[in-house]
């Protein structure tokens, strides 16, 4: 007599408890994704910077910026400088200095 591959028994379904909650991946199956480069992060850091020097640097302090502490990191009407922008990145107030910065040409001045 052969194998039967029915015993006459019925499959019983799945338990969704009895499984892992975590529905991952096996690690072997995962794409792998390599870490940047330095030299890509390097890269990256140095278009940081032209952005910084080309879009921000020498426009216009639209109101004056204060740090944490109060001290005066640039007040309405100065020049910009790449000081200025390390300044308020290191106090957390770049995005503020931008969106207050005056572009010469745009806005009321004009």
């Amino acid at each position: 007599m052969g194998i039967s591959e029915d015993d006459g028994q019925a499959a019983s379904p799945v338990d969704p408890a009895d499984k892992d909650e975590n529905w991952s991946v096996p690690p072997s199956d995962q794409p792998s994704v390599a870490p940047p480069s330095a030299l890509a992060s390097e890269a990256l850091g140095e278009e940081i910077r032209f952005v910084r020097e080309r879009y921000i640097v020498g426009k216009t302090a639209g109101q004056s910026l204060h740090a944490g502490d109060g001290r005066v990191l640039i007040a309405k009407g100065d020049r910009i400088t790449a000081e200025t922008v390390a300044a308020a990145e290191r106090e957390g107030k770049l995005a503020e200095l931008v969106v207050h910065m005056v572009i010469p040409g745009l806005g009321a001045d004009a």
